[in-house]
């Protein structure tokens, strides 16, 4: 089975990468990687950017937030049935980013490939999906 065969398999796929700290939470990158996977031909792409920007909370403890933000994203992966995870540079320094891969992997089974300027997507080894 080829690369692009294998990797087809995966219908659903759930962006993850650093948001907190970022110049615009990291939107462009998050909208720029679902832009190329659609492009690719992957049917359904699950941006938190999008659904984030849709949803305001009244809080201005950034911890509060975060928790907020990491729930229902975690929510939303799994609402949506996610087969496969793509992380953006600098995931692995993310705290919610490492929990997504975590619980997605571990509890879930699904996937998580890197994601750049390469193509195919890399898959990530099982040692680097530290919380």
């Amino acid at each position: 089975m080829t690369v692009k065969k294998f990797l087809a398999l995966y219908r659903v796929w759930y962006i993850g990468g650093p948001m907190t700290g970022l110049p615009n939470n990291n939107f462009d990158a998050f909208n720029a990687c679902e832009a190329d996977l659609l492009a690719r031909g992957y049917p359904v792409v699950l941006n938190p950017a999008k659904f984030q920007a849709t949803y305001k909370l009244d809080e201005t403890d950034p911890e509060v937030m975060h928790r907020a933000n990491l729930t229902r994203d975690l929510a939303y992966m799994v609402e949506h049935s996610a087969d496969a995870i793509v992380v953006l540079p600098g995931w692995s320094e993310s705290r919610g980013t490492r929990l997504e891969t975590y619980f997605g992997y571990r509890y879930m089974g699904i996937p998580v490939f890197a994601y750049g300027d390469i193509d195919p997507l890399v898959p990530i080894r099982s040692e680097e999906r530290r919380v």
